[in-house]
């Protein structure tokens, strides 16, 4: 077995060319697999993560099994989640997104077949802009839409939806057709928990488990879990500066927060499948229409309004009064009840103002990870910029 590692991509792709040569199961179109698999990681260059591909029977098969054969293949920012993302463009003339991403447990990579098939149905349900996952063929599967490595790496395959994010706030005929998006998607979620109510995405009556997490989250803080993210930034000197500021500044906000989360601790709410984690670089337009909504990682069971209340941060993370402006707008869009606006609202303080924390004890776990990453960084500055500016989604007059 051949192992093709970075740095040094042009030694490893000779070692898997003298492999190869020795391996008459790998000659014809596997071969040619491999060796498009071979460039497209060898694409991606040496001052990216350190990514191992064994040229095993299965590895040599990822394109054949999802039924691509590709003319180019592109490598494209992968977020944060240290996963792999490829651009593919078929002979077909179509396009694919290609994802390569390490399970954690044997859950995780159930759940994600389960997000798969809500996404099948939902792309079937006649929503051009939900990406249809590919089925793997071949002998084994098991996987469903998933390639699974053991012990090493999972592929996934859908249609490469076109189109771009934004770069600013939306036009008021984007956060419409966004806000009719969410609904339909939505929709979609909660007849795939009707037809599936022995999957994990089924319809629940209780309280919200973003609610019960940063409720959780304030109450470690409170009892001492602060003090202790205090004492990591100030070990990062100047690196921890921004880290010290807003961690004094979330120790005022602290009681408020855990007063407005106590209610919904212990109120059901009418739970389903959403996203969970709809950003604007998540959703796609073309011509002013949703194109895209992508990245489906995070998809669980939980309240829509969530997904509303992430996405317009999102987009209006600087300026408050556009922010309750679009959110005015959003609220008439959805017709939601006084409740529902109430919920939206602490959705978004919870988020917004915990989210730097998740970042500091991810850091407290795993010092390299600003290092490691490319954008961690950055990313952490950006959301201590917004808990530095936030203000209620619905404010009082």
């Amino acid at each position: 077995m051949a192992m093709l590692t970075f740095p040094g991509a042009d030694r490893h792709v000779t070692e898997y060319n003298d492999y190869s040569a020795n391996n008459p199961m790998h000659h014809g179109r596997h071969s040619r697999v491999a060796a498009v698999i071979v460039r497209i990681v060898c694409a991606v260059g040496p001052d990216c993560r350190s990514f191992t591909v064994h040229s095993e029977l299965l590895d040599l098969q990822v394109f054949d099994r999802f039924g691509l054969q590709p003319r180019r293949s592109t490598p494209v920012p992968g977020g944060l989640s240290e996963a792999y993302v490829w651009h593919v463009a078929d002979v077909s003339g179509r396009d694919f997104a290609l994802k390569a991403w390490r399970p954690v447990s044997s859950a995780q990579l159930q759940h994600r077949r389960t997000v798969r098939r809500w996404m099948r149905d939902a792309s079937g349900c006649g929503l051009n802009f939900v990406p249809r996952p590919l089925q793997a063929g071949g002998s084994d599967l098991s996987g469903e839409s998933l390639i699974l490595q053991p012990g090493h790496y999972a592929w996934q395959s859908e249609t490469w939806c076109a189109g771009a994010s934004l770069t600013g706030q939306p036009a008021p005929i984007q956060r419409a057709a966004a806000a009719t998006a969410l609904q339909q998607l939505h929709a979609t979620g909660r007849e795939f928990a009707l037809r599936h109510s022995s999957s994990a995405l089924k319809l629940n009556q209780s309280p919200s488990p973003a609610i019960l997490r940063r409720a959780v989250l304030v109450d470690e803080l409170l009892q001492g879990d602060l003090q202790r993210l205090l004492v990591l930034a100030r070990s990062l000197g100047e690196a921890g500066t921004s880290a010290i500021c807003f961690l004094q500044l979330l120790q005022k906000w602290l009681p408020w927060l855990q007063q407005g989360l106590q209610p919904w601790r212990s109120r059901s709410l009418n739970l389903q499948p959403v996203l969970r984690d709809v950003r604007t670089e998540n959703l796609l337009f073309h011509q002013g229409q949703i194109s895209g909504i992508i990245d489906w990682d995070a998809a669980d069971v939980d309240h829509p309004c969530l997904d509303a209340a992430r996405l317009l941060r999102s987009w209006y993370w600087d300026d408050n009064q556009a922010l309750t402006d679009a959110a005015e707008h959003w609220a008439a869009q959805w017709q939601l009840s006084s409740d529902s606006r109430q919920l939206l609202s602490v959705f978004d303080a919870a988020a917004v103002l915990l989210n730097p924390v998740i970042w500091l004890r991810r850091l407290a776990d795993d010092p390299a990870v600003f290092s490691r990453l490319p954008g961690a960084r950055d990313r952490f500055e950006h959301l201590v910029k917004s808990a530095e500016l936030w203000q209620s989604v619905f404010p009082r007059r």
